[in-house]
């Protein structure tokens, strides 16, 4: 079964949250993209919105709201956490 949710962390180093994210959605423009951060984006990456992530999950996060973000992720194509 193909993959259809992925977490991806905004941190990553060179703007690679970014450049991830572009190549998922060009390879794979179906697949739910989330980004987790530690703090609040900024406007620059709430533009990542525009570029097909689905939401934003704030760290820290438990296992409970992971799991209500991935089956809101999975069942409205966006999280709004």
């Amino acid at each position: 079964q193909p993959v259809q949710l992925a977490v991806v962390a905004l941190d990553l180093p060179n703007g690679g949250a970014a450049r991830l994210l572009a190549a998922l959605r060009r390879h794979h423009p179906r697949l739910v993209v989330l980004l987790s951060t530690g703090q609040e984006p900024d406007p620059a990456e709430q533009d990542l919105r525009a570029q097909g992530a689905a939401g934003f999950l704030s760290k820290p996060w438990d296992r409970r709201t992971l799991v209500a973000a991935l089956r809101q992720a999975l069942r409205d194509a966006s999280y709004l956490g």
